[in-house]
């Protein structure tokens, strides 16, 4: 099993490399760790995805809309009623952001046991921390 995996992240990084922009790249790389790390069956598979990719696309929404809440505001001439108001609008969005992470915790452990949700946490935290390793090298590279 290990032998596959492998083989089809070697896959990966070939064609990786000659069809796809940055961040499908990445999004790729995190596929094949985390494929790796929680060793799924096809039937935990099958199930897993769909909301793993839903949860993705959910959050990178919130952050998106968060984003840009925050770089319409102009510190200096905002009023106090409007902070006020602004605060709430993100304090909103912190709850939702909450509610779609327990709605996503609670779907996976009903197709996953409880370990391979943990894994998948330790994974993505791996992953993350790889790829801002990644940066940090390539960034002292840089003249």
């Amino acid at each position: 099993m290990k032998k596959n995996i492998l083989l089809l992240t070697l896959i990966l990084f070939s064609t990786i490399s000659f069809s796809q922009d940055k961040h499908e790249q990445i999004q790729a790389l995190k596929v094949a760790l985390i494929t790796e790390e929680l060793n799924l069956s096809e039937i935990e598979a099958q199930k897993f995805w769909p909301i793993y990719n839903t949860f993705e696309e959910k959050n990178s929404q919130l952050r998106k809309d968060s984003r840009e809440k925050r770089k319409s505001i102009d510190f200096k001439t905002i009023s106090d009623s409007e902070a006020k108001t602004l605060l709430k609008e993100l304090n909103v969005m912190s709850n939702k952001k909450n509610d779609i992470h327990n709605k996503y915790i609670s779907d996976l452990q009903k197709v996953l046991p409880a370990k391979k949700v943990l894994l998948l946490k330790k994974a993505e935290n791996e992953f993350k921390h790889k790829m801002f390793e990644e940066f940090k090298k390539r960034k002292r590279k840089r003249p």
